[in-house]
């Protein structure tokens, strides 16, 4: 598990991808724990400019029949609309943040930049975005 960039604490996808973003282009110190062990990693600037340099969210590859992976797919979907829903709603009663829409927006943004890479990265952020939910 990646603990810190660049000597800064990081738990959450989106602090990993602000760490990632502020050391573009440079090498950048990574602090993983592996058990109960932690090693430090250089990982070296992308050449093809991607932020995430191979790092990719742990997945779950779940084969569905087609039907099924439709019903699922609308769940899905529907999750994140009543998510997003949720944090308008809490933002226009002035009990949330806009911070809360990093979520939405970050998936939002990540969406184009797997599309780049094609379908198939597309299809596993969509796994990993699935099987967190499912955790």
């Amino acid at each position: 598990m990646i603990t810190k960039i660049a000597g800064v604490p990081v738990s959450q996808l989106v602090e990993l991808e602000d760490q990632l973003e502020k050391h573009k282009g440079k090498v950048v110190q990574i602090e993983v724990t592996r058990g109960s062990s932690s090693l430090t990693l250089a990982l070296p600037p992308s050449k093809t400019g991607e932020l995430y340099r191979g790092i990719y969210p742990p997945t779950r590859l779940r084969k569905l029949p087609f039907i099924p992976a439709v019903r699922d797919s609308i769940d899905q979907n529907w999750k994140m609309v009543k998510y997003a829903w949720v944090v308008i709603s809490r933002l226009f009663r002035m009990q949330g943040s806009v911070k809360e829409l990093s979520g939405p927006i970050s998936i939002a943004r990540i969406s184009g930049e797997m599309l780049k890479n094609g379908w198939k990265a597309v299809v596993y952020l969509m796994a990993g975005i699935r099987s967190s939910w499912a955790s």
